[in-house]
């Protein structure tokens, strides 16, 4: 795991980014990963999180919650232990209900990720 104080923020500089991948900065016994960057929106401001997957060599998994915490974004992640030892995460940012109709045209954009 590497170290951060910062989670790189990928949706604000794209807004339609659907995959990237992430390296793994923090696990811990509730649950929650922290990723050294993200393209899942947090919830805040009566907006709802965004949901998606995470994938590794040996697994994957829906991703249930996103939370801010201070400058660091956190994943929550029922079976997060699983990743303590991941060293690439794959990601998939599912689009949410209004975004659909809005980004139908270009929501096969990619960033990040392969």
């Amino acid at each position: 795991m590497s170290v951060v104080t910062e989670t790189d923020r990928i949706y604000l500089r794209d807004a339609q980014c659907r995959a990237f991948d992430a390296g793994v900065v923090a696990v811990d016994e509730a649950g929650r990963v922290a990723l050294d960057a993200t393209a899942f929106y947090a919830t805040g401001g009566g907006q709802p999180h965004d949901t998606g997957t995470l994938a590794w060599e040996g697994g994957s998994a829906a991703v249930v919650d996103v939370r801010g915490h201070g400058p660091v974004e956190v994943l929550f992640w029922p079976w997060a232990k699983a990743l303590a030892d991941a060293d690439l995460i794959r990601t998939k940012v599912n689009l949410i209900p209004e975004w659909v109709t809005v980004l139908a045209p270009t929501s096969g954009s990619r960033c990040g990720g392969s």
